[in-house]
């Protein structure tokens, strides 16, 4: 793929644009292990491309605080007019939340 000194051309380009196809149509759910800003985020990101997201937290305090911040945060990117109230929706509608690494 990267020819020597690490460069790509076109085609080394279509090749990954393809990988990133096949791979959003294979992956429907993921499991994040942590709520905190780095765990939210990808939440947030893979659940607004339409993957479901289960967010493991280890306890139920932690839980209830990252819950919180993800819709602090959600309602920052409505008020910079970055999502819509229905974004918001859809993306905490893909989120489900746990503190039992058995539902994995």
């Amino acid at each position: 793929m990267a020819k020597e000194g690490g460069t790509l051309d076109l085609q080394d380009l279509e090749e990954i644009r393809g990988l990133e196809r096949e791979a959003e149509d294979v992956i429907t759910d993921v499991a994040v292990v942590g709520g905190g800003t780095m765990g939210r985020g990808i939440a947030q990101t893979l659940a607004g491309k339409g993957i479901n997201v289960i967010i493991i937290e280890k306890d139920e305090n932690n839980l209830r605080r990252s819950k919180e911040m993800l819709e602090e945060e959600l309602d920052y990117e409505i008020q910079r007019w970055a999502l819509t109230e229905s974004d918001k929706r859809a993306i905490l509608a893909r989120i489900q939340w746990s503190t039992d690494l058995e539902e994995l």
